[in-house]
C-alpha cells in the first residue's frame, strides 16, 4: 500500500483486499478515512499493520461504514491496526469494526490481532452466523455502546472461537454477547474494565444467555479480569 486514499486503484488498500492470496504491507503511514464499507472478500488473505511506517495505520469509519469479513470468506489475518468508528456514545445499529458475517456461508480460519477499535457506530468483532475456527488476540475494544454480540438465531453455529489476552473498556454492554449454538468458545485471559457507560446498565458486563429452543452454549472463561468502574 503505497496511498491512504480509499478508492479502488493500485496501491490503496481497498484495491489491495479486493483481491486473493496477497501479503499486504505498507509504505506509508496515517489514516484511511473510508468512502464506503470496506469488505475483505477474498480469502488466503494478511493485512500487516505492523509494516507500516510511524504512526502506523488507522482507519476511520464515518457515516455508519464497516468494515468486515464475508462471502464464505476464510484464512485471513489482520493485525496491528485501529479502527475509529467515530460513534462518540451514539448507536444508531450500523456500522462493525471487523464483523465476521458467517450467513449464509461459513467464515473460517480469521485471526484478528493487536487492533485497536474504538466509538463503533455497532459492535466490534460481531460474530454472527456460521463462524469457526477464529482467534481475537490481544486487541482493545472501547467506547461503544454494544461491543462484541456473538450470536445467529437460526442454524448455524459458532464452533472453536478463542478470544485472550484482549480489554474491553468503557462500553456500555456485550462484554461480551453470547448465544444461539455457540460452542467450544475460550474467553481466557481478558480484562473487561467498566460498563454501562452511556446507556446505564444495559445488559452489564458479560451476558451469557441460554433460549429455551437452542442448544446450550459451551464456554470455557478462565483467567479473566472483570471490574466495575463508576462512569465519572
Amino acid at each position: 500500500v503505497t496511498s491512504l486514499a480509499d478508492t479502488n486503484v493500485l496501491g490503496t488498500l481497498r484495491n489491495a483486499v479486493s483481491q486473493t492470496c496477497k501479503y499486504i504491507v505498507f509504505d506509508v503511514g496515517g489514516s484511511i478515512t473510508l468512502a464506503t464499507t470496506l469488505s475483505v472478500t477474498s480469502p488466503y488473505l494478511t493485512i500487516d499493520g505492523l509494516s507500516a511506517p510511524s504512526p502506523g495505520i488507522t482507519i476511520i469509519q464515518p457515516n455508519q461504514y464497516n468494515t468486515q469479513i464475508i462471502n464464505g470468506n476464510h484464512d485471513v489475518i489482520i493485525h496491528h491496526i485501529r479502527n475509529d468508528g467515530m460513534a462518540n456514545g451514539v448507536h444508531p445499529g450500523s456500522g462493525d469494526i471487523w464483523g465476521l458475517d458467517g450467513d449464509p456461508t461459513p467464515i473460517y480460519n480469521i485471526v484478528l490481532d493487536h487492533i485497536t477499535g474504538n466509538d463503533s457506530m455497532d459492535g466490534i468483532f460481531d460474530l454472527y452466523g456460521n463462524v469457526r475456527d477464529d482467534t481475537v488476540s490481544w486487541s482493545f475494544i472501547k467506547n461503544t455502546v454494544t461491543a462484541t454480540n456473538i450470536y445467529f438465531n437460526g442454524a448455524e453455529a459458532r464452533d472453536r472461537v478463542s478470544f485472550h489476552h484482549n480489554v474491553w473498556a468503557r462500553n456500555n454492554e456485550r462484554q461480551i454477547k453470547i448465544r444461539f449454538l455457540s460452542r467450544d468458545f475460550d474467553f481466557v485471559n481478558n480484562v473487561v474494565y467498566g460498563w454501562g457507560w452511556w446507556e446505564g446498565m444495559g445488559d452489564g458486563s458479560m451476558w451469557i444467555q441460554h433460549d429455551t429452543s437452542s442448544t446450550d452454549i459451551s464456554m470455557n472463561v478462565e483467567d479473566s479480569i472483570i471490574h466495575w468502574v463508576n462512569n465519572p
